[in-house]
């Protein structure tokens, strides 16, 4: 009977604790920056972040809105991406860019009207795990301080990708872009190494990481405010370096294994002439902006 009654008193308890989280509406907003987007992507890409939010929503109540900005001024696949958001039963604001400013500029027109407690900066080839939500969210409620949480990121081969890095230098830009791969092993590789964090151990956490890869970045809204967002100066590459620098200024950075993310990367800039020379003008605009403040 005492056991009956203590069982009874244990589940009470447990429903009041979960009555207590689920008052609080958390608010959660994501931007996705696209340009011609590959539609197979952004199906996986949508299909996944429901799974996550479906998951998250059985421990905490949450308020969930995804803003696509479309950076291609023509808008020529608006129908196809808004068809795709309803087909999964998205809240979406669809914002179209009038002029391609960048990666970084086009995340701002979302940044500039969050009132959300968390956004995620998410690229369109991302897919979530069904955990990957909870995850950052349980974190970023036991970690006060911590204003900006990087995940862990396979391909779709399972390989683990090394995005983790320290503060950029022109050399270390320079070797990775240019440099033959047999000269690097040769001379560079434990400088390279280093860079990429691979001195560190991936399976534990990696605390106050200069460089947090920009393509899926889990912030703390309140500080993405305070920072007013990307600096527009850089069109793409660079801009998640210098706004994961600027972000340990107000508390912490973290990379956290178990949250964890898929992520199908094209290295764009290694194919393309066009995105490699923007990739050297950002080097170059990063180099001036934080070379007396190394």
């Amino acid at each position: 009977m005492e056991k009956d009654i203590e069982c009874e008193m244990i589940t009470a308890l447990k429903k009041l604790v979960l009555n207590a989280v689920f008052t609080n509406v958390m608010k959660l907003t994501t931007s996705i920056v696209i340009f011609n987007p590959n539609m197979d992507d952004l199906g996986a890409l949508f299909a996944s972040y429901m799974r996550a939010c479906r998951f998250v929503s059985q421990h905490y109540k949450i308020d969930d809105s995804v803003y696509i900005i479309d950076n291609n001024p023509v808008g020529e696949y608006r129908n196809n991406v808004e068809l795709l958001c309803q087909q999964y039963h998205l809240s979406y604001h669809y914002l179209q860019s009038v002029n391609n400013g960048g990666y970084g500029c086009g995340h701002n027109q979302a940044i500039n009207v969050l009132t959300s407690d968390f956004h995620i900066i998410c690229n369109p080839d991302i897919e979530f795990y069904e955990n990957t939500i909870y995850v950052a969210i349980k974190e970023m409620q036991d970690k006060p301080d911590l204003v900006l949480l990087s995940p862990a990121v396979v391909g779709k081969d399972g390989k683990r990708q090394y995005l983790c890095k320290r503060n950029p230098r022109l050399l270390h830009l320079f070797l990775r872009r240019f440099s033959p791969t047999l000269i690097n092993n040769l001379f560079f590789k434990q400088y390279l190494a280093r860079y990429e964090y691979r001195d560190k151990d991936y399976n534990k956490e990696i605390m106050n990481i200069p460089f947090c890869t920009g393509c899926f970045m889990f912030f703390r809204t309140q500080t993405l405010n305070t920072l007013n967002g990307f600096d527009e100066r850089f069109f793409m590459y660079l801009e998640d370096a210098d706004i994961s620098r600027r972000a340990l200024q107000f508390g912490l950075t973290l990379y956290l294994p178990t949250f964890k993310v898929i992520h199908r990367w094209e290295r764009g800039s290694y194919k393309n002439k066009k995105l490699r020379n923007e990739a050297i003008k950002s080097a170059i605009k990063y180099s001036m902006k934080w070379f007396f403040k190394r």
